[in-house]
């Protein structure tokens, strides 16, 4: 009995499989979605099977329910290398580099495919360490695959444009996008590289390009966002991020993006109901906690972002964003003394950072006309 139990979960996922592959070649999405989601409930544990469903779950865009379906194929066959790259190429189109590259690490350096996944790992992380190793694991594979150098070329460059930004990367860059005319991964590696080098004009002629092969990339139209903003086209900015959104909705780094941007137009109770989203998040709770804090701190809703920050884990007390964050509430409740004294930890070690700068710069001049009221 068990072995035709176990046979009949074979054939019944076999069967919403195969009709799920044909009807999202016919683009019924709805229809695939449906099938797709009979063939893992249909209780195999076969793990190639199982593989498969998740390619498929994958192809459709159901995330999760494919994270969920390769991480049973990798524990059913945790030595097959397929189910590895599988299940971190998953964890990659969901923005988790660092259990990624967690997977990645067990694979052996002549592997291509998890070479270049990698890399792609440590972009999403932007752990440095890790980036390097990125940069040179492409560099031992680059010569192997030379159907893949443009992909590994335009790869190298967003790595080095993490690590070493600049108008030299930049060229390199622009040198790619002429070897491979339109080509998506190219364009995209111009405009991080631009980016990268404080240059938004670069990168917004690279991403209209990159548009027109690829008009629904969401962390296309998310870099967009960054560009414009980059450019103090702030409404613009605004628009890109929000579809961006609408691509993905669980895109963190939009929301954040977006987030900010409402804040740099006074746009508070937009900005806060972003924050509260993020809040309810896992990965950002703690960013929109504190996002939380600066936009109730515009709204003048000044004991709300009080309680918020007060209920803050106490190991984030002395990381930069919760002292930037305290310092605007203490400079909208009127006490400088108490802004500059977050603030000073983070001037010298800051220096890059002009809204450091300019919350201390506010909060000096708010200290000084107290005391001149004062005297």
């Amino acid at each position: 009995a068990p072995a035709m139990e176990k046979a009949g979960a074979i054939d019944r996922a076999l069967a919403a499989l195969a009709r799920a592959r044909v009807l999202r070649r016919q683009s019924q999405t709805d229809a695939a979605t449906e099938a797709v989601d009979q063939a893992a409930a249909a209780g195999t544990d076969e793990p190639r099977l199982l593989a498969l469903i998740a390619r498929e779950a994958l192809a459709i865009g159901k995330l999760t329910l494919a994270q969920h379906i390769a991480s049973a194929a990798l524990r059913a066959a945790p030595d097959v290398a397929q189910n590895r790259r599988l299940l971190a190429r998953i964890l990659i189109d969901r923005n988790d580099g660092e259990r990624a590259l967690t997977l990645l690490d067990k694979l052996p350096p002549d592997d291509v495919d998890a070479q270049i996944m990698k890399a792609q790992a440590a972009l999403l992380s932007s752990d440095e360490t890790a980036l390097k190793a990125g940069l040179s694991g492409l560099s031992a594979v680059q010569s192997s695959k030379p159907e893949l150098a443009t992909q590994i070329g335009a790869l190298r460059i967003r790595v080095e444009a993490k690590l070493t930004p600049g108008r030299a990367v930049v060229d390199r860059a622009r040198a790619l996008a002429r070897s491979a005319p339109g080509d998506p991964e190219a364009l995209l590696a111009l405009a991080e590289a631009g980016l990268a080098a404080h240059d938004p004009a670069t990168a917004q002629n690279a991403l209209k390009q990159r548009f027109a092969v690829a008009p629904d990339d969401p962390n296309a139209h998310y870099l967009f966002g960054r560009a414009r903003r980059m450019a103090a086209d702030a409404s613009g900015a605004e628009a890109s991020f929000r579809r961006a959104i609408e691509l993905s909705p669980g895109h963190t780094d939009a929301l954040l993006a977006l987030a900010s941007t409402l804040l740099d137009q006074g746009k508070y109770g937009d900005a806060d109901a972003v924050y509260q989203e993020l809040a309810t998040r896992g990965g950002s709770s703690i960013q929109g906690r504190l996002g939380r804090v600066e936009a109730l701190s515009g709204l003048m809703r000044l004991e709300d972002a009080q309680i918020q920050l007060d209920a803050l884990p106490e190991a984030q007390q002395s990381s930069a964003g919760y002292r930037l964050a305290a310092a605007r509430l203490a400079l909208a409740r009127a006490k400088p003394g108490d802004a500059l004294t977050q603030l000073r930890p983070l001037v010298d070690a800051q220096k890059d950072k002009p809204q450091v700068q300019a919350v201390y710069g506010d909060a000096l001049l708010a200290a000084q006309q107290l005391e001149a009221a004062g005297a």
